[in-house]
């Protein structure tokens, strides 16, 4: 799948406001860091707060344990689990209201009026306490909170309260918009007028709008003798009501009003029941964003898990006999489908092939991927036996796929029953020789091979190493080094060289993953994290 268009913040609501873009191949740390990438300096936020990652053709927004909590659309998210996020969303970080707008951003939305200077204008908040509705209103308002309760999409949502609005204010216009891309826009989600012969342009007061931005309802009218501001004027606005949708502390949108000249049956409380009917839209609307992030998040848990059922047969058992050689080997996935692969498997003559990899990029595509190469592989070493040939067969049947910018790094190894180790290594180098209390990584000076699936012609190496009883390999896969601790340090290759020990293969396995846990204070690692080692005994 390709990568997922930029992604950019807005700040709706903070203590400075401003934008973020995140583009394609990108990850965001968010948070009080300086380092982060997108820095949050308050209280509220912490040290390391959330991330956005791009992968597989899709945002996720992924709480890292936050201590006040990151919430999308209203929902909190749960720590450590990605969270799938669509354009237009409302993601929440301390004091901080984000809208995110996914896909190039380019002038789209509607201009609002510069009235702010307009001498005669009036801009007055309705009144906290707010009178009882007329009965007729509130039989309206009733009839508005039942069907609202029971659509289940955003379009009938919004037309039937513009229909509730028109009938029970006196408006002639009304429109549901949300913030623009840039300030002073507007975009319009749906439009009703009283008159459907009415083809006026809609025209919305920038003041009204931005007043209403602070969560409280607003009406523009105009001061005795006087007229409401220039360009509002030249419209024949009379009068004019903005009502907030709050989506928890945010503005999601507006419910907006207006009459002009000839149009004199606004109601008193017209701006009060506006702001309840806003009110139900925004209960309703924050119901449906819930429902839909329930929704994708149950469609990426049934696509991981379809992943992770077939990766589970190709699989071997996670200890063994292979040849002449003792293994262990774990393959943990992280928040996304593995893209790791592990294989042990005898081939006569008392050898051992073992092959640990990394596929690229995450989710479903690279679980299925890493599921075809390893069974693509397993098959081409039971028939040569040879390393190198098999690395090449199957470097030229993934080049024969459009992989969309996918290769897979890749280390195979085939020790013969007297000890004799031949690899081919494309591009993984995560690997050492232990000896006792010794370990020894990759020859510097071996030449470095390029991963699988890039060049169809590419001719990889064997190399040869000779391994003496009780010697092991271990080899891992960049997940786990790369793992980072509440405070941002990665686990490291120095760490790992010290967790390893000595013991049984699947001793030494089991304490690197029991120091890698403890290291990120939590068991769902950020990543893939394989571990295999391999004893020769003789």
């Amino acid at each position: 799948m390709s990568l997922p268009e930029p992604l950019n913040l807005r700040a709706l609501l903070g203590p400075h406001l401003g934008g973020h873009t995140v583009h394609p191949g990108e990850t965001a740390m968010i948070g009080r860091l300086p380092t982060s990438d997108v820095c949050l300096m308050h209280e509220g936020v912490s040290r390391r707060h959330l991330m956005l990652s791009g992968r597989a053709g899709r945002w996720y927004a992924t709480d890292q344990g936050s201590v006040g909590g990151s919430f999308l659309n209203g929902v909190k998210l749960k720590p450590h689990e990605p969270a799938p996020v669509s354009d237009a969303d409302l993601l929440r970080i301390g004091p901080w209201t984000f809208r995110v707008c996914i896909g190039p951003q380019t002038r789209g939305g509607t201009s609002t009026v510069d009235d702010g200077s307009g001498a005669g204008q009036r801009l007055s908040r309705i009144d906290t306490e707010q009178p009882a509705l007329a009965g007729r209103r509130l039989r309206l308002l009733t009839r508005c909170i039942g069907r609202l309760g029971s659509l289940r999409d955003e379009d009938t949502l919004v037309a039937a309260a513009l229909d509730v609005l028109i009938e029970g204010t006196g408006y002639g216009r009304a429109a549901v918009l949300r913030p623009g891309t840039d300030p002073g826009e507007v975009s319009i989600v749906a439009v009703r007028r009283a008159d459907p012969a009415d083809h006026t342009p809609f025209t919305f007061s920038r003041s009204l709008i931005h007043a209403a931005s602070g969560g409280q309802t607003f009406v523009l009218s105009q001061a005795p003798g006087q007229a409401v501001g220039v360009s509002i004027a030249e419209m024949g606005i009379h009068s004019a009501a903005c009502a907030p949708i709050m989506l928890g502390d945010a503005a999601a949108g507006y419910v907006y009003l207006d009459a002009r000249a000839a149009e004199t049956g606004v109601e008193r409380d017209a701006a009060e029941f506006c702001e309840s009917v806003a009110s139900v839209l925004g209960m309703a609307w924050g119901n449906l964003k819930r429902g839909e992030l329930e929704r994708r998040q149950a469609e990426l848990t049934a696509e991981l898990a379809a992943a992770r059922e077939v990766q589970q047969v190709v699989s071997p058992p996670e200890s063994g006999r292979i040849g002449r050689c003792d293994y262990a080997a774990v393959s943990r996935p992280g928040v996304f489908v593995a893209g790791d692969l592990f294989d042990a498997l005898t081939l006569p003559g008392e050898r051992a092939a073992l092959s640990l990899g990394d596929v690229a990029g995450h989710g479903a595509g690279s679980g299925m991927l890493m599921a075809l190469t390893q069974s693509h592989l397993s098959a081409v070493l039971r028939a040569t036996g040879d390393p190198a040939a098999a690395v090449m067969a199957v470097n030229e049947y993934l080049c024969g796929y459009a992989l969309s910018g996918r290769f897979v790094s890749l280390w195979v190894g085939m020790i013969e029953a007297d000890g004799w180790l031949r690899f081919v290594d494309a591009g993984h180098g995560l690997w050492f020789r232990r000896s006792g209390a010794s370990a020894t990584g990759p020859d510097p000076t071996l030449p470095g091979d390029i991963p699988i699936g890039i060049d169809p012609q590419m001719r990889y190496t064997e190399h040869r190493m000779k391994l003496a009883p009780g010697e092991s390999l271990v080899l891992f896969s960049d997940g786990v080094v790369e793992q980072r601790d509440p405070q941002g340090r990665a686990f490291g290759i120095e760490r790992l060289l010290g967790t390893i020990g000595t013991g049984t293969p699947g001793e030494m396995v089991r304490r690197i993953f029991a120091d890698l846990d403890a290291f990120a204070g939590r068991t769902n690692l950020d990543d893939d994290a394989t571990v295999a080692v391999v004893t020769f005994t003789g």
